[in-house]
């Protein structure tokens, strides 16, 4: 399900370093110390630019947040072949978790990365991270990000990519996640909303009360109705039915519940908090 509203869409970010700061241990492969902080460096001012609670944490700093939205680790490889990959928790696998690894995939492509990709938790450390539980347990989307190999081709193309690189984190987010500062028209997408905390029904429900609030109470439920039938009367010149339709939608995925069912609770719902115009 797509469709299209003013959704603002907060979320609280962790980034992690991987092995930064250590100098004993597990310090991780060759530059890949370097690389982390520089990606942290250029992606942590960009997602709070774009309306994002941002925190970046070390290998072994104590976590910022018990309760937030998104956690990305990033790492650099060691094989000496190039390749790119990402880790997740699998048992089971979490559909958000393996959404957003996905999508960033496809972003750290688009933005020039010449591959390859190994197959994601190719290894168990990917899949049984440290960092999975219970730390960011109560996450809804979180992976790790194995950049590509630090041993191979590809150190050289991090390196003199680094915005691309961090780009590519940002683009991955604003498709799943969604960016509050970005463009007012945004698109939102089931696996997003899956993730949203309840407390954006509440914004939800005040975006259908923006649409509607011209048209008289009467009309409300006639009009929700309409948006499930697809007419198109005189009421369409004063709301944007394909808007309403999208955000009911997307408050029945949110709350669970048959999306035709949901019409009349709306309609309560706003006439609760608007003043209909007659």
């Amino acid at each position: 399900m797509t469709g299209h509203c003013h959704l603002y869409v907060m979320a609280s970010i962790v980034i992690q370093m991987g092995h930064v700061p250590r100098t004993s241990g597990a310090t991780g492969t060759y530059r890949e110390q370097e690389l982390n902080r520089a990606i942290a460096d250029r992606l942590a001012p960009r997602l709070e630019t774009l309306g994002h609670t941002v925190y970046v944490m070390g290998a072994d700093d104590p976590m910022p947040i018990t309760d937030g939205d998104v956690f990305i680790a990033l790492h650099g490889d060691s094989p000496s072949t190039p390749g790119a990959c990402v880790g997740y928790p699998d048992d089971p696998i979490d559909a958000d978790d393996k959404a957003l690894a996905t999508a960033w995939k496809a972003a750290h492509t688009a933005r020039g990365y010449p591959g390859p990709y190994r197959a994601d938790n190719y290894t168990p450390a990917l899949s049984n991270y440290y960092m999975w539980e219970p730390e960011t347990s109560s996450f809804y989307w979180r992976f790790l990000a194995e950049h590509g190999s630090m041993h191979s081709s590809d150190e050289v193309w991090l390196f003199a990519h680094l915005d691309d690189v961090a780009e590519a984190h940002v683009d991955a987010i604003g498709q799943v996640v969604g960016h509050p500062a970005g463009d007012d028209d945004l698109p939102f997408t089931e696996i997003q909303l899956r993730g949203m905390i309840r407390s954006e029904v509440e914004k939800l429900l005040n975006d259908i009360s923006r649409h509607i609030s011209g048209i008289a109470a009467p009309e409300w439920e006639n009009v929700i109705r309409m948006t499930y039938e697809g007419a198109r009367d005189a009421t369409a010149s004063k709301v944007d039915l394909a808007a309403i339709k999208a955000v009911v939608d997307a408050l029945a995925l949110v709350i669970g519940v048959d999306p035709e069912g949901l019409a009349k609770a709306v309609v309560d719902e706003l006439s609760k908090r608007t003043e209909p115009q007659p």
